[in-house]
């Protein structure tokens, strides 16, 4: 199924909505995995972050669901760059390597979504090595 992925400002965690439905999948919050992932932004919400200078969900990366049982094996041959987002510094989503990745055109393989030890969300998209 296709869906959606974003960071929860309010709450933490990520919400996983699916695409066709337009329903919030609640019982997945972290170590999520999609393939062929994309990175979308709502221009609106973007322009209200620099206007009114407050906080909005503005960016999200959507793909295929994959089965997370199978994201490990799935997984073991690829390697992958940190992803972050902040539409207060940058407009698109950047690497680990401060790289500017387009929106609208193919992000690797796979995105993983998860959290670090302090509850920090990491972003990584995975390319064949």
């Amino acid at each position: 199924m296709k869906v959606k992925v974003h960071w929860n400002l309010h709450k933490g965690g990520y919400s996983v909505t699916n695409t066709k439905t337009k329903l919030v999948m609640p019982e997945l919050t972290d170590n999520i995995v999609i393939k062929n992932p994309q990175a979308k932004i709502a221009q609106g919400k973007y322009d209200d972050c620099h206007t009114i200078g407050k906080r909005h969900v503005c960016a999200w990366i959507t793909g295929e669901m994959i089965d997370n049982c199978h994201a490990s094996n799935a997984l073991a041959n690829f390697s992958g760059d940190l992803l972050s987002y902040n539409p207060f510094k940058n407009r698109h989503f950047t690497n680990q390597d401060g790289v500017e990745i387009p929106f609208n055109e193919s992000l690797g393989e796979f995105a993983i979504f998860t959290t670090d030890d302090n509850g920090k969300p990491m972003t990584i998209v995975t390319k064949r090595k």
